[in-house]
């Protein structure tokens, strides 16, 4: 048995590897198997959470499991259930499972982690399982207002077809809202049969004209039009042209759909007799009704005469082949072209109507398509003539008289004042003896159509109580026989009219609004609830639910005018601006100086600490202060927080000027350390004596103060006393490069130097690998002595104590394996020694220069020269590119393409796979002044000495101070996208535009917008530093009010709070416009637009593309989510994308997927991969032969194992090891 001993170690080895990459294989197929399957981003307070499911066969247990968001591990704690998911089982990942489990009744396993917050607009995220592997990792889609729920569970597709916002809540723990839409197709639903007819005087035997275009059918499927005229007649099709030959029918249209299921609808039409009327022949008609009405008439004998039009399409229509005529003939004949939804008015050249009594009819291509008629006339019921010139007729609710002319506006009826008591009601039009038009429909209102905006229920001294509505929809409503009830069913009554996008403001209601909570409810002239508001401690349902109270001088308004959750506590918020009847603007609590009541015996709340240093559920506290002249007994007053949390407060003696704090391990109120929380303190009878709102991200060790009746956030608690106030440095901001792979013994470059806080303050870093500092400068070179992975993390710090660190992982390398050429090492000798990056007159003079010190030439074949990260691309050294030894070597910019910025940049040499090997950094530079490396340090010289010794002539550094002019209380510029970049920097501007992509996809603090459809007037960079963004959607207009700023050369404007950025509209989304990349500059800078070519080059994160006319940078940056494993270099594409500017350099930025379309392969491509498949064939030929010999070397090897032992076997095996691998090498 002893002489087989190394034989069955062997052996043993063997089925060791072989066991573990079967383990790994197995154990990865199970841990594909969980995925995330809904996202609940929109939840407020410390609720956000995330739904996983388990789609495999097994079960798999989560122990170890991380999820992963914003660049960070967060470990799964579990609270709730079992930590081992059985195959088909849900599970919860909470932000805070206390709250959540509080708020909902949840049957599935409940795993508590921790986070900051989830964007609604997307981020990316992922799960980790317990070897720190992502089982999945992907950026979601918008979701809003409700939970993003995930169709497909076997489905891996991350975009919109995939991932759908719930319709109108969430599906916590249980399969999806979505998922079971797509198990079965829905019920079908039954067509809605409608339709129109020429207008004209009927008669029998005159042909009248029937269309059922307006006809509808939710599934789109109609297929059958039967036609019944009442008079033995019938006829099918969607259009059908009849003569009546009787003189009252019933005409019906039945409409049946592809499933059988049908409906009808018919009407009743009556006909005078005539034998002398002569019906002209009926020309040709559209297969749909025209959408063009008449809608206002103006005649005027004595002045100009007109008729407005309006189209009710969402298109434009063009008015050829329409014309306009009177009872003698035609009037007009107009040609313009008339906007989606809007007016048009046709100016009769001369005096056509007739004052007396008129019919005016409107045609297209000879077909009647509408008409009116006003004065007596034979056979038509019309309206009464006008009186004076301030009248004219208008279509509302059928033809009437207004006192109001509202010339290409929405008409507006005012009907003229008559002194008889008992006037006759005006009458409808109608055509012909007898006859009467179908009943037009009275107004319309939806529910939500106008909305409750804002109210003040405790105004300040010497104002009023007020209600102000506002109507969301587009058209405008009438408010005669509508009224408001408050809590105690008191009704006010409301009159008048509100336009669309306009505010109407109740003076006074009725009854009194209650200080400390009440119910607000709209009702409609018919009883219909159209909105309703609950504010305060007013229990009607929910109390967390409820919007804030707001005291004397604060009103309470909806964070977005017309915008609608059906939740009070997430649409309005307090504001310290009231804007009673006109557009909202925020201004919260914690940014609002407060004026606090310090009347006798007042209880405050004084101070709130959310995230104390160390353990919050220990350190958390409430704190409140009696700010009377008495003392005050407290016991049964009532703490509470946003969530349903209430303590009621036990024996307690308040002294005058003394505080009491509540810490949390008594109260068990857990406050928020971001998103909105509410504090407040209610009288036993649960009305509220104080309350305070935050939405601030809440830094560790950070309280909220009450300091001379304003809050403040403080970086010192001050439990128990008076509070101060110390203000908190902004945390250090890490930027920094480091290569990703190094070679042993080697020395690399790791740069922090881009790093920044926003106070300015001096930073100081730490470098650590191991634990053990390696480096204290903001730029480290360090040699690696160990082979494999290296964890290093870099700490960053403020000169006021702010800390901020991140940890990044390398790969260090035996430079024997290291992909290098022959000799690469030597480029490490060279050194940049010149570069001109401003020089006198064109900038395509600049040059670079590298010297050889070495008694060596110096091959630089394969290597690159580079400006800074992210501007030129890199110029590669061609084949056969040698610095002699000892000697320099110039590049100009005229063969290197890089162009280097006059402000801040760098010159760099990257290896093979653009590493930095060597790097010089600079910023400001002087025109005509060289840079040169001269005795071992970088100074700026006169004298230039392109491929020569440098000589230093000392240039005078001009100290140049830029200044920035503050206006006092600069002007509000209002501008248009196309002459915005014609204002100074540092101007406050206010400009609209549309928005192009959403904050989160191209950058967390900013987004696009850009100038209507059809106007190619570029676009601009909207930025916001606390990323606090109001909910919009791409295709949203919105006027935005900030100061111009510049960043990186792209000009943007720099806003600061939710109330700078107004939602207008929604025409849809923008148009993208295409372009040559030779045009892609200043003009197009912010534009939405697309481009056609062949991809020349394709990274990880970023590809080239070139159309011809020129070559640019496409970059995918990583809120987009865009995948570009299936583009290749040579594949043809068409890219839509923002155009955006960085030192000079313009890129394009898709916004997702979507936005990368590949439209084919270029012919080069194609014959390439021909002659690639060809010697592919040849390779594998030569692979089996091989694989053949490695195999009868390999039964040789066995058979010398079982007949030896020991150190010969192994020397054996090593020696043919070595022959096999050299022999494949040599292939």
């Amino acid at each position: 048995m002893q002489q087989y001993r190394s034989t069955i170690r062997i052996a043993m080895f063997c089925f060791a590897i072989c066991g573990f990459f079967l383990y790994a294989l197995i154990a990865r197929s199970e841990f594909s198997s969980i995925v995330i399957t809904e996202i609940g981003a929109f939840e407020t307070g410390g609720l956000e959470w995330i739904e996983i499911v388990n789609r495999g066969d097994e079960a798999i247990d989560l122990s170890g499991w991380k999820f992963w968001e914003a660049d960070t591990n967060h470990g799964l704690n579990l609270i709730s259930g079992t930590s081992t998911l059985q195959s088909g089982k849900y599970a919860i990942i909470a932000q805070d499972a206390e709250q959540l489990m509080e708020k909902y009744i949840i049957s599935v396993s409940v795993f508590d982690s921790s986070w900051g917050t989830l964007s609604e607009g997307g981020e990316r995220i992922g799960l980790k399982n317990n070897l720190g592997e992502f089982v999945e990792q992907f950026t979601y889609v918008v979701a809003s207002d409700f939970s993003l729920e995930r169709k497909g569970i076997m489905d891996d597709i991350y975009d919109e077809t995939n991932w759908v916002e719930h319709p109108d809540s969430h599906t916590l723990g249980i399969a999806n809202y979505w998922a079971g839409q797509i198990i079965s197709d829905p019920e079908p639903s039954p067509p809605e049969a409608h339709f129109s007819y020429s207008i004209i005087p009927f008669a029998t035997s005159t042909d009248v004209f029937f269309d059922a275009s307006t006809s509808v059918d939710p599934d789109e499927d109609m297929i059958l039009f039967q036609w019944n005229f009442g008079d033995s007649a019938q006829a099918s099709g969607l259009t059908s042209t009849h003569k009546f030959s009787v003189v009252s029918s019933t005409v019906e249209l039945l409409v049946s759909d592809a499933t059988g299921l049908e409906h009808s609808t018919s009407s009743i039409f009556q006909f005078s007799h005539s034998t002398e009327i002569i019906p002209e022949p009926v020309p040709d008609v559209p297969t749909s009704t025209p959408s063009i009405i008449l809608s206002e008439i103006y005649p005027n004998a004595d002045g100009l005469e007109w008729v407005e039009l309006y189209n009710s399409a969402t298109s434009s229509v063009s008015l050829e082949g329409y014309t306009i005529a009177d009872s003698v003939g035609e009037v007009a004949a107009p040609t313009s072209t008339i906007g989606p939804e809007s007016f048009v008015v046709i100016e009769l050249p001369q005096p056509k109507l007739n004052n007396d009594g008129d019919h005016v009819r409107l045609f297209f291509e000879g077909v009647l398509i509408d008409d009116m008629c006003y004065g007596s006339l034979d056979g038509l019921s019309c309206v009464e003539l006008l009186s004076t010139k301030e009248e004219s007729f208008i279509y509302h609710n059928g033809w009437n008289l207004t006192t109001v002319i509202t010339k290409e506006a929405e008409n507006i009826f005012v009907p003229r004042v008559v002194e008889d008591p008992d006037p006759p009601p005006a009458s409808n039009p109608s055509s012909g003896s007898g006859a009467s038009i179908p009943s037009i429909p009275v107004q319309t209102v939806a529910v939500g159509d106008v909305l409750i905006n804002e109210f003040v229920s405790d105004p300040a001294d010497n104002y009023d109580e007020f209600i102000e509505l506002y109507n969301k929809s587009t058209k405008t409503i009438f408010l005669d026989g509508w009224w408001i009830e408050d809590g105690s069913e008191t009704k006010t009554n409301v009159s008048g009219s509100i336009q669309a996008k306009n505010f109407l403001v109740v003076d006074t209601p009725k009854g009194k609004l209650n200080n400390s909570g009440d119910y607000i409810a709209l009702f409609s002239e018919r009883g219909v609830l159209i909105d309703d508001v609950t504010y305060g401690s007013w229990q009607n349902g929910e109390l967390e639910n409820n919007a804030p109270l707001a005291s004397d001088p604060y009103s309470v308004a909806r964070r977005e005018d017309g915008k609608d959750s059906q939740i009070d506590a997430r649409d309005f918020t307090l504001t310290a601006t009231i804007t009673k009847g006109a557009k909202n603007i925020i201004s919260t609590l914690d940014t609002t100086e407060e004026v606090v009541d310090f009347d006798s015996g007042h209880i405050l709340l004084s101070e709130v600490f959310p995230n104390p240093v160390g353990s919050d559920s220990d350190d958390e506290f409430i704190e409140i202060y009696n700010a009377g002249e008495t003392t005050q007994q407290l016991e049964g007053f009532i703490l509470g927080d946003a969530s349903s949390r209430r303590y009621t407060i036990g024996q307690l003696v308040l002294e005058p000027g003394e505080y009491h704090a509540f810490s949390r391990s008594e109260t068990h109120i857990a406050l928020n350390n971001s998103g909105e929380e509410i504090v407040t303190i209610y009288t036993p009878e649960e009305q509220v004596v104080d309350s305070v709102v935050y939405t601030h991200k809440v830094l560790e060790g950070e309280s909220f103060v009450l300091v001379d009746g304003v809050w403040k956030w403080s970086m010192e608690s001050s439990k128990g006393k008076e509070n101060i106030v110390v203000l908190a440095d902004s945390i250090p901001h890490i930027l920094f490069t480091a290569p990703l792979q190094v070679a042993k013994h080697r020395e690399v470059i790791f740069d922090a130097s881009d790093s920044f806080d926003d106070q300015g303050s001096a930073l100081f870093f730490e470098w650590r690998l191991f634990d053990k500092t390696i480096c204290t400068e903001d730029v480290c070179r360090y040699a690696f002595n160990i082979i494999g992975e290296q964890k290093m993390t870099l700490i960053v710090r403020s000169d006021s104590g702010a800390v901020a660190q991140t940890t990044f992982s390398l790969t260090v390398e035996d430079p024997f394996f290291m992909l290098e050429t022959e000799d690469a090492g030597d480029i490490r000798d060279i050194f940049i020694t010149e570069y001109v990056s401003d020089p006198e007159g064109s900038d395509t003079q600049e040059f670079i220069e590298l010297y050889n010190p070495t008694p060596n030439d110096i091959s630089l074949a394969g290597f690159y020269l580079d400006d800074m990260e992210g501007g030129s691309r890199p110029y590669k050294f061609i084949e056969n590119t040698v610095i002699p030894a000892e000697s320099y070597l110039v590049f100009d910019r005229e063969d290197t393409k890089i162009a280097l910025n006059n402000t801040v940049d760098a010159v760099r040499i990257l290896d093979e796979q653009k590493q930095v090997i060597q790097e010089v950094h600079y910023e400001d530079t002087q025109e005509a002044v060289s840079a040169i490396l001269f005795e071992g340090e970088w100074k700026r010289s006169l004298v230039q000495t392109p491929g020569a010794e440098n000589i230093w002539v000392p240039a005078i550094i001009q100290s140049e101070k830029k200044t920035i002019q503050k206006k006092q209380a600069t002007a509000l510029i209002y501008t248009t996208l196309d002459v915005v970049r014609h204002e100074d920097i540092g101007d406050r501007v206010s400009v609209r535009g549309i928005v192009s992509v959403l904050p989160g996809v191209l950058g967390g603090q900013f987004f696009y917008i850009v100038a209507p459809n059809g106007e190619n007037s570029g676009g601009i960079q909207v930025y916001m530093y606390s990323k606090d963004f109001p909910a919009f959607s791409v295709g949203d207009r919105v006027e935005i009010q900030g100061e111009l700023s510049e960043a990186y050369g792209e000009v943007r404007i720099k806003t600061k709070e939710q109330g700078d950025i107004q939602k207008i509209d929604h025409p849809g989304d923008p148009e993208v416009v295409l372009a040559d990349i030779a045009d892609i500059g200043e003009l197009l800078e912010g534009q939405l637009v697309r481009i056609s070519g062949e991809v020349t080059e394709v990274k990880s994160s970023y590809l080239y593309v070139d159309d011809g006319t020129e070559e640019i940078k496409v970059y995918m940056k990583r809120g987009a989510g865009i995948d570009l494993a299936g583009i290749t270099e040579g594949d043809l594409v068409n890219i839509s994308g923002i155009v955006s500017e960085k030192k000079g350099v313009f890129q394009l930025l898709p916004r997702g997927n979507f936005d990368v379309v590949k439209t084919g392969v270029a012919k080069t491509i194609i014959q390439d991969k021909q002659i690639e498949s060809e010697a592919q064939k040849d390779k594998e030929v030569a692979e089996k032969y091989l694989t053949a010999t490695a195999g009868g070397l390999t039964s040789l090897l066995f058979a010398l194992l079982a007949k030896t032992h020991g150190s010969t076997a192994w020397r054996f095996v090593t020696k043919l090891t070595g022959s096999i691998y050299q022999l494949r090498k040599k292939r």
